[in-house]
Parts: structure tokens; C-alpha cells; sequence
């Protein structure tokens, strides 16, 4: 008679006692996300971001953008990545109309708690319905309508690539 796994899994395992509770190792604990995902709270009256997306962008397309006046210097170490990120909002599983809101909601906070540079992850839209990823061409069109922000640019691979944004912003004014 041949022996199937699960009999020789049970030989194996003869004599074996499960730990109790009190003898298990802690499991580590999960990363805090920089910025929770939670039901938006931002006020419209605050600043109004239309949602026509004028420009026709791909999937894999590096996007990057400076209002003027910016240092070619600062621009250039954003698009390497050179910048520290101190805050990231992740975009994927938000509807637009969420998305606009928690996306507005997290720029105030960053410009408020004067960070110069954070990471938005906006994906790269390849399970959208449509062939334009939407989300990204979204997040592309608040931005340029966004008052604090100064410039942005798709990531580094090691940071999201082109389904992500370093974005700089001003110094928050005293």
C-alpha cells in the first residue's frame, strides 16, 4: 500500500505538541501606512480642482512638470529621487470622487506640516475599462491646479516608477 502525503505528513508529526499562547514569539508588528486611508474630510470651499483632463497620457509615460521660477537644481534632485519623502498617499481602491477629495486633503496636510516632498501612488491604470489610466491622468490635472505645489515627477523604479509622483511643495508660509 502507498503512502500519500497526508499519512506521511501525520508519521511526521507524531509526538509533536502545539505551543501554547503564552510560549509563542510576538508577531511583528505591520507597517503604519504614512497616511491612513480614511473617509475624506476635505472642504470643498477650500480649493476647487476641475477633473477635465486635457492631455492624452499613457500607462508607462514619465510625467513631470515645474511651475516657473523653480531651481533647475531642486527640480532635477526630485526627478532623481534625491528628496527625502516624508508622507505617501496611496490612491489604489479610491474612487475619483474620493480620490479627489483625500488627494486635496493630504496636500493641505503636508503643505500645513510643511513638508517639501511626498509620493502620491496613483497606479498605472492597466485594469482600467478604458485604455487611458485614469487615475493617473487625474492626479496630473489636480496638480497642476494645486496652489502649493511647485513641481512634480514620476518616480524612480524603486519608488513606484511611472504609477507614482514625487511632488514638491512650497514652504509653508509663516
Amino acid at each position: 500500500m502507498k503512502k500519500t502525503d497526508a499519512d506521511i505528513f501525520k508519521e511526521a508529526m507524531k509526538g509533536v505538541v502545539p505551543l501554547q499562547d503564552a510560549n509563542r514569539a510576538p508577531s511583528a508588528q505591520p507597517r503604519k501606512p504614512k497616511f491612513k486611508k480614511q473617509a475624506p474630510v476635505f472642504d470643498e470651499t477650500q480649493i476647487s480642482l476641475s477633473d477635465h483632463c486635457s492631455e492624452n497620457i499613457t500607462h508607462e509615460q514619465f510625467l513631470s512638470y515645474a511651475k516657473q521660477g523653480l531651481q533647475p537644481k531642486h527640480f532635477r534632485q526630485l526627478k532623481q529621487g534625491k528628496l527625502a519623502i516624508k508622507a505617501e498617499l496611496d490612491l489604489h481602491g479610491y474612487n475619483i470622487e474620493d480620490a479627489r477629495a483625500a488627494f486635496c486633503q493630504f496636500i493641505l496636510e503636508c503643505y500645513d506640516d510643511d513638508f517639501r516632498c511626498v509620493r502620491v501612488i496613483h497606479g498605472k491604470g492597466y485594469r482600467a475599462q478604458t485604455k487611458v489610466p485614469l487615475m493617473k491622468s487625474k492626479v496630473v490635472t489636480w496638480l497642476k491646479q494645486m496652489p502649493y505645489v511647485l513641481a512634480f515627477s514620476s518616480c524612480t523604479p524603486r519608488d513606484g516608477g511611472t504609477g507614482a509622483l514625487y511632488i514638491l511643495l512650497e514652504r509653508r508660509k509663516p
